[in-house]
């Protein structure tokens, strides 16, 4: 993994967790999306081929192993829609209890 990459994604992860650890039930729909963007950076990032040929290609510059591509592709569509579950769920205890502070939330127990 390049050095950019590594620091964009412990960079995007960060922002993540710091979102995480708000208090906002919105800061923690966006963070969880960036912890996921981040999980699927790093991902694919650590998939790049490094040795001297591929066993399944004739030449290695064109070499890319599929599987770790297939697994970020099934990762976005399941965190698509967990996050889509996620924002439903802070729909409704928006509109249930008129805040979206998990302070406030957590207090009204009913």
């Amino acid at each position: 993994m390049t050095w950019l990459l590594a620091l964009t994604t412990g960079a995007i992860f960060g922002v993540g967790v710091y979102l995480l650890l708000q208090r906002d039930a919105i800061k923690l729909i966006l963070g969880f999306s960036l912890v996921l963007g981040a999980a699927n950076l790093f991902l694919l990032g650590c998939s790049t081929f490094r040795g001297g040929e591929a066993p399944y290609v004739e030449t290695a510059a064109n070499a890319v192993d599929p599987l770790p591509q297939a697994l970020v592709l099934t990762a976005i569509v399941i965190g698509f829609g967990v996050l889509s579950l996620l924002a439903a769920l802070v729909l409704a205890v928006a509109w249930k209890l008129r805040s979206l502070d998990l302070d406030n939330v957590s207090r009204l127990r009913r």
